[in-house]
C-alpha cells in the first residue's frame, strides 16, 4: 500500500468494510499499528537521546523496555522482510530502572551494537555475535561511570561513539563522549565536551549559611536530550537542549514548579572525531559552557528567555545539512518548529496545519529523512487540556502523537495522528528510525505515564 493511500484512509475516513486494502492495514485490534509488547515500561520507548530502530535490506531491529516481575528489562525484536514476520522477543538484560533503555547502531559488516542500562552508573555495551542477528550478544562491557542516556553512533570506518550525561554530586554535570575503534577491546576514558551552567550560580557555601535568597535546588542537575549524527565525511554533529534547576530567588516565566527549565537549543560540530569542537568556524575550548556554543534558539542567559524548550533527535539530509525539531512551551500555548542550518544561519519553519488547529505540539518529538522528504512526529495535546506542567513525566494523561510529512521545500504534504491509527490517549515517547536509506518507521508508547503496563506500538509511515 502506498503512503498516499494510507493517508487518504486516515484523513477522509473511508469505510473499512468496503475496502479490502484497508482490511490489510487494520490487521490487528489496534488499528494500523503493530503491537510489539503489552508489558511496556513507563518509559518503554524513551528517551529521544537513543536510536531505537535499525533497518537493513533484509531486517528491521527494534529495542524497547518491558516491565515484568517487578523489574525493568531491555528487549529486542527483529522483523524479517522476506518472511514478513516478527521474531520472538529477546530479553537482553535487566536494567536499573525506567531510564535504562538502549541505543542501537549497526556497523558496515552488519553487526549490531547496543548501549543501555544505567541511571547514574556505567553504560553497558554489547555487540551481536553474528551479523543481522539478535539471538546472541557479547558479554557486557562497562563504559564510564555515573552515566545516563546513551547516544550511540558508528562512522564510515566503523569507529564507535557513545555520548551520555555524566553526573557529579554537587558539581557541574557534563556531556561526556567515549569512542572505540572497531578492532580495539577497550573504550576511551571519556571526554567532557559540554558543562552545565552550575558554576555560574551562587556557591554551595552560600546555601549552607541559610541565606533564604539562595534557597534552590543545588546539585548540578542537567538534562540535555542530546543526540549525535555522523555525516558522510565522518564529521560529528550534536544537538541538545539545556535544562537546569535555577535559583529559586529568581523569577522566570518558563520554569516548572521546582524552578527547573530548558532555556536554549544548542549545536556542536567536530571535524576530527571529537578531538576538537566548533562554534560555526571557530574552535572552542572544551568542555564548553552554554555561552560558548552555537545556539539554535533561546539564550545562554536564562533571564532573557520566556519559554521552556523541548527538542527532537538530530538528522542529516542528503546534503549533510543538520535538522532538528523543537518546541517553545509557554504557560498557555506551545509552538513547534523545524530548524535547519543554512550556511552559518539556523533557519526555522513553524510546523502547523489546518488539521492541527485544535491542538498544541511539543516535545519529546522525533524526526527522520527519506527520499527528499522529512517526517516529523510531535507529542500533542488538545488546547482545552493544555497544561505546561503536564507536558512531561508523571502527569502525562492527555497526549497523543501528531505526524507530519514535509517535502524538500519544507511544505507539509500529509498529516495524521495516533488517534487516526485508532490508538487511544495517552500516546507519547515517539522514536523514528534515523537512517536515510529506508522509509521511516515509528515506535511509541501508549499508556499512563505512572503505569508499567504500557503498550509498545510500531508503525510503518510509508
Amino acid at each position: 500500500m502506498t503512503s498516499k493511500t494510507v493517508f487518504v484512509i486516515f484523513i477522509f475516513g473511508l469505510i473499512v468494510g468496503n475496502n479490502p486494502k484497508i482490511k490489510t492495514v487494520l490487521s490487528n485490534n489496534e488499528g494500523s499499528t503493530t503491537i510489539l509488547s503489552r508489558k511496556g515500561s513507563s518509559r518503554a520507548t524513551a528517551y529521544i537521546d537513543s536510536n531505537k530502530i535499525i533497518e537493513t535490506k533484509a531486517h528491521i531491529f527494534i529495542t524497547y523496555l518491558v516491565f515484568e516481575n517487578g523489574k525493568h528489562h531491555i528487549a529486542i525484536k527483529s522483523f524479517s522482510k522476506e518472511n514478513k514476520t516478527w521474531s520472538t522477543e529477546v530479553i537482553l538484560d535487566k536494567v536499573k530502572d525506567n531510564h535504562g533503555g538502549g541505543s542501537l547502531a549497526i556497523d558496515s559488516q552488519g553487526y549490531l551494537h547496543i548501549a543501555y542500562g544505567p541511571h547514574v552508573g556505567p553504560f553497558v555495551y554489547r555487540k551481536s555475535i553474528n551479523p543481522n542477528d539478535i539471538e546472541l550478544f557479547s558479554e557486557p562491557i562497562h563504559v564510564g561511570e555515573n552515566m545516563t542516556y546513551p547516544s550511540l553512533a558508528i562512522d564510515n570506518n566503523d569507529k564507535i561513539y557513545l555520548l551520555g550525561r555524566h553526573t557529579i554530586l554537587k558539581g557541574k554535570w557534563s556531556l561526556r563522549l567515549f569512542c572505540k575503534e572497531e578492532e580495539d577491546k577497550n573504550w576511551s576514558i571519556g571526554k567532557d565536551i559540554l558543562y552545565s551552567n552550575y558554576e555560574n550560580w551562587p556557591i554551595i557555601n552560600d546555601i549552607q549559611t541559610g541565606d533564604p535568597k539562595y534557597l534552590y535546588i543545588k546539585n548540578g542537575y542537567s538534562r540535555w536530550n542530546k543526540s549525535i549524527a555522523i555525516d558522510k565525511l565522518n564529521n560529528l554533529h550534536i544537538t541538545f537542549k539545556n535544562y537546569e534547576y535555577l535559583p529559586r530567588n529568581e523569577k522566570y516565566s518558563f520554569t516548572n514548579n521546582g524552578n527547573g527549565g530548558s532555556y536554549l537549543i544548542g549545536y556542536l560540530k567536530s571535524e576530527d572525531g571529537g578531538i576538537t569542537w566548533k562554534n560555526k568556524d571557530k574552535l572552542i575550548t572544551t568542555p564548553a559552557y552554554p555561552s560558548e556554543i552555537e545556539i539554535i534558539e533561546g539564550n545562554s542567559d536564562p533571564k532573557k528567555v520566556e519559554c521552556n524548550y523541548g527538542i527532537s533527535n538530530l538528522i542529516l539530509d542528503k546534503y549533510n545539512t543538520p535538522h532538528v525539531a523543537f518546541s517553545k512551551e509557554f504557560d498557555s500555548t506551545s509552538n513547534f518548529y523545524l530548524a535547519y542550518k543554512k550556511g552559518d544561519i539556523w533557519e526555522r519553519k513553524l510546523i502547523n496545519h489546518a488539521k492541527t488547529n485544535r491542538s498544541f505540539m511539543y516535545s519529546p518529538s522525533s524526526i527522520s529523512y527519506f527520499d527528499n522528504h522529512f517526517y516529523i512526529v510531535a507529542t500533542a495535546i488538545n488546547k482545552s487540556n493544555y497544561d505546561r506542567q503536564e507536558l512531561w513525566g508523571k502527569e502525562q494523561r492527555h497526549s497523543f502523537i501528531q505526524i507530519f510529512k514535509l517535502n524538500s521545500r519544507y511544505k507539509i504534504v500529509e498529516v495524521f495522528n495516533s488517534q487516526d491509527l485508532m490508538v487511544s490517549n495517552p500516546s507519547w515517547l515517539p522514536s523514528l528510525g534515523r537512517g536515510n536509506e529506508y522509509p521511516p518507521k515509528l515506535l511509541f508508547t501508549q499508556g499512563d505515564s505512572k503505569s508499567n503496563r504500557t503498550v509498545v506500538h510500531y508503525t510503518d509511515l510509508n
